[in-house]
């Protein structure tokens, strides 16, 4: 199944190369930009094209890549909890009571959200 993955992903990738020589061979003709009265350097249409791609896939990337840090720091987040949520556990488990461990119960919320003396 690997294997046609790649053999698949590679036929994709040929076919985008392919494209864009073709794009380039056929849309050579010089063009100048006009933006605002201001007229850019004058450059084949191919590479006007091929810098809108490059900004839009930098673009792409630089939105991913700070949702990708979010997450991550997220996740750094949750696992600290974790880890202090298991050794309030396993304290509670080896009989420390919350004042030797320092601790006010399940998810600080005193002895009253642990049921022990109204519940």
């Amino acid at each position: 199944m690997t294997r046609l993955k790649r053999l698949l992903l590679a036929a994709v990738l040929l076919a985008v190369v392919a494209l864009g020589v073709l794009l380039g061979v056929d849309n050579n003709t010089p063009v100048a930009l006009r933006l605002l009265n201001r007229e850019t350097s004058t450059l084949p249409l191919f590479w006007w094209l091929y810098a809108a791609f490059v900004a839009g896939a930098a673009a792409g990337f630089a939105l991913c890549a700070t949702g990708f840090a979010r997450g991550k720091l997220n996740e750094r987040r949750l696992r600290r909890t974790v880890a202090a949520r298991e050794q309030e556990l396993a304290a509670l488990r080896r009989g420390d009571t919350a004042e030797e461990t320092g601790s006010s119960g399940p998810a600080g919320l005193g002895e009253a959200a642990g049921g022990r003396n109204g519940g």
